[in-house]
C-alpha cells in the first residue's frame, strides 16, 4: 500500500502480542502500529482499520488526502493499480468504493435441510475485495472512524447500503485473493516467484 501514489501513512491494527514484532518489521516506514481499535481512535485521531477475528498479522488503514483506504491483511498481493483505482473513484466523488470481480463459479442456494433448490443469476453477483475506500472530506472524528472500522469488520456492502449509502465498484484483480489456508499461501508464494 505504501507504493500507492499519495499514500502518506499506514495505520496497522495487530494483535497486542504481535505489536513488537510488527513495530520492528516496519521500522523506518511511515507506519503506526496499534493493538486495539480504541488506541487507533484515541483522541479522534486516525489510527486503524478492521481486524477480523482470527486475522493474520493485521489489517491496514491508509490515508490519501480526504480518502481513507481500509485493507485486509489477508489480501497481500493487491496490485498498486487496483488500490489507485479505489482512491481515484473516491476522489471523483464516490463516498464508498470497493473493488470487485465477477463471480465465475456456479453458486447454489440450499434449504435448511441442505438440499439444493435454486441457482442465483451470477451475472449480477460480484466478489468483494480490498482495499475499500471511504470519503473523509467532511472530516473524520472518532465516531466516524469507529463507524468505518465497524463496517470494515463486517459486510461493507450490506452495512453501507443498509444505511442508504451507495457503494461504487471498480474492477478488482485476481491477485487480490484472500490467503486463508496453506493452499492459498502456496498460490500466493507461487505468484510472488512468477
Amino acid at each position: 500500500m505504501l507504493a500507492v501514489p499519495g499514500i502518506r501513512r499506514v495505520h496497522l491494527l495487530v494483535p497486542p502480542s504481535r505489536m513488537s514484532d510488527v513495530d520492528v518489521a516496519c521500522a523506518g516506514l511511515p507506519v503506526a502500529v496499534h493493538g486495539s481499535v480504541a488506541a487507533l481512535c484515541a483522541g479522534g485521531r486516525w489510527a486503524h482499520a478492521g481486524q477480523r477475528p482470527g486475522g493474520a498479522v493485521g489489517d491496514g488503514l491508509m490515508t490519501h488526502g480526504s480518502c481513507v483506504l481500509v485493507h485486509d491483511a489477508a489480501r497481500p498481493l493487491v496490485p498498486v493499480a487496483t488500490a489507485r483505482s479505489v482512491v481515484d473513484a473516491v476522489c471523483a466523488g464516490h463516498r464508498v468504493v470497493v473493488p470487485v470481480l465477477p463471480l465465475v463459479d456456479t453458486v447454489k442456494e440450499v434449504d435448511a435441510g441442505g438440499l439444493l433448490h435454486a441457482t442465483p443469476d451470477r451475472s449480477t453477483l460480484r466478489v468483494v475485495q480490498t482495499p475499500q475506500g471511504f470519503d473523509g472530506s467532511q472530516g473524520f472524528d472518532g465516531s466516524l472512524l469507529r463507524a468505518v472500522l465497524d463496517v470494515a469488520q463486517h459486510d461493507p456492502v450490506r452495512a453501507w447500503t443498509g444505511a442508504g449509502e451507495s457503494v461504487h465498484t471498480v474492477p478488482g484483480h485476481p491477485l487480490a485473493f484472500a490467503v486463508h489456508d496453506d493452499w492459498d499461501r502456496a498460490l500466493a508464494e507461487r505468484a510472488i516467484r512468477s
